[in-house]
C-alpha cells in the first residue's frame, strides 16, 4: 500500500498518511547509509517543512512532526560552525548523511526518522547502532525511541554539543535491543536547539546480532591542530569492542595523507562493550606547515562486520607561523 493515498469505502473518501503494510523485516544486518538518497533540503537556511523530503529507502521521514530530516553532503549550509564536513560512510564530501536544518529561527523543532517493523525474535543479542555528529554551540537533543506495541519508549538520548568542529570524527552510539522482543520499530528523534548552530547529523544506521569478533577504531584523539607540530607526533586512537568475545590481540593501522600504512598490534584485554585508548609506537612527521589527513582502522582476523572498522579523514592542521 503506497504512502499518502486515498481510498473509498462505501462512498466515503478516507485519506491515509504514512501507512506501510508489509511483512516485518526479519533479515539482518539491516543497514542504511543514505548513499542512494537524492539530496533534499540541503540548500536552505530555513526550516525544512514537514513532508518535504521523502526517502526512497525503508526508513521513513515521518509526517506529523515539525520538520524533515534533510539529505546532505559536504557540510550543512550553516557550516563549519555546525554540522559535519563529510559523511561517515565514505569520509568524503560526496557521501550522504541526514541532518536537521536549524537556521531561520528553526529552533526547538522535532523531526522523526522511523524504521519499518523489525522482527528481532530470532536474534540472540540484537543491537541498534548509528553514527552521529553534533557540532554546534546551540546543539539540541537526539533521542532513540523504541515501539513494541503502540507505545514509544526512550531507549537512549544524546544532549548538547558532542563535537567542537565540523572536521571532528563522527561518534557511534549502541542501543541494546535485548530488553525488547518480537516485532518492534525504532525511531531517531532530533530536536533542534536554541540557535542556528544546531545541525544534528546521523549516518550508517544498523540493526544486527552481536557477533563474537567485531572491533573498530571509533575515534582519533591526537594529534591536535597546532602551530608547533613536530617530526615525531603521537597518533592516538580509541578502539571499541562491538563483539561478544574478549579480544587480546588487535591489528591496527594508520596512514597520513594516503601514504604507506603504519601497522601495529594492540596487546591488551578488551572486554565486550569496552573501549581502549592506544598510542602507536611509530610517530608521524607533521613538522611541515599544512593540512594532514589521518585514517585509522583495525584488521582483526575473523571480524564479521567491517562497516565499523575505520575512522577516516581526521584533519590536523600545522598552522604556519606569521
Amino acid at each position: 500500500m503506497p504512502q499518502g493515498f486515498v481510498i473509498a469505502v462505501q462512498g466515503i473518501h478516507i485519506a491515509i498518511e504514512n501507512t506501510r503494510v508489509a511483512t516485518p523485516v526479519a533479515t539482518f544486518p539491516y543497514s542504511e547509509n543514505f548513499e542512494g538518497e537524492a539530496l533534499c533540503g540541503n540548500a536552505s537556511f530555513a526550516c525544512i517543512p514537514d513532508g518535504s523530503c521523502t526517502l526512497a529507502g525503508n526508513w521513513q521521514n515521518e509526517t506529523g512532526d515539525n520538520i524533515d530530516w534533510s539529505t546532505d553532503e559536504g557540510g550543512t549550509p550553516s557550516g563549519p560552525t555546525t554540522g559535519p564536513a563529510t559523511d561517515h560512510t565514505t569520509g568524503t564530501v560526496t557521501g550522504n548523511y541526514l541532518f536537521t536544518e536549524s537556521s531561520g529561527g528553526c529552533n526547538g523543532q522535532t523531526t522523526i526518522l522511523t524504521t519499518p517493523c523489525l522482527d528481532i525474535s530470532a536474534l540472540a543479542n540484537p543491537v541498534f547502532t548509528y553514527w552521529y555528529h553534533m557540532n554546534g554551540l546551540d546543539m539540541g537533543k537526539l533521542y532513540v525511541d523504541i515501539d513494541t506495541g503502540g507505545t514509544w519508549t526512550i531507549a537512549d538520548s544524546i544532549i548538547g554539543p558532542q563535537q567542537v568542529a565540523s572536521t571532528d570524527p563522527w561518534l557511534t552510539d549502541t542501543v541494546n535491543l535485548l530488553p525488547y522482543s518480537g516485532v518492534l520499530r525504532i525511531r531517531l528523534r532530533g530536536v533542534t536547539g536554541t540557535g542556528f548552530n544546531s545541525d544534528i547529523a546521523i549516518d550508517d544506521l544498523n540493526v544486527f546480532n552481536i557477533i563474537p569478533n567485531d572491533v573498530g577504531v571509533i575515534a582519533i584523539d591526537s594529534p591536535l591542530t597546532s602551530c608547533g607540530l613536530s617530526a615525531s607526533e603521537n597518533i592516538t586512537i580509541q578502539i571499541f569492542n562491538f563483539g561478544s568475545s574478549v579480544q587480546t590481540s588487535i591489528p591496527v593501522s594508520y596512514t597520513i595523507n594516503g601514504g604507506p600504512a603504519v601497522n601495529d598490534t594492540v596487546l591488551t584485554t578488551l572486554n565486550p562493550g569496552a573501549a581502549i585508548i592506544y598510542t602507536f609506537t611509530t610517530t608521524a612527521n607533521l613538522s611541515i606547515p599544512g593540512t594532514y589527513t589521518v585514517n585509522s582502522w583495525t584488521s582483526l582476523t575473523g571480524d564479521g562486520n567491517n562497516t565499523n572498522d575505520s575512522t577516516l579523514n581526521y584533519m590536523v592542521i600545522h598552522i604556519a607561523p606569521v
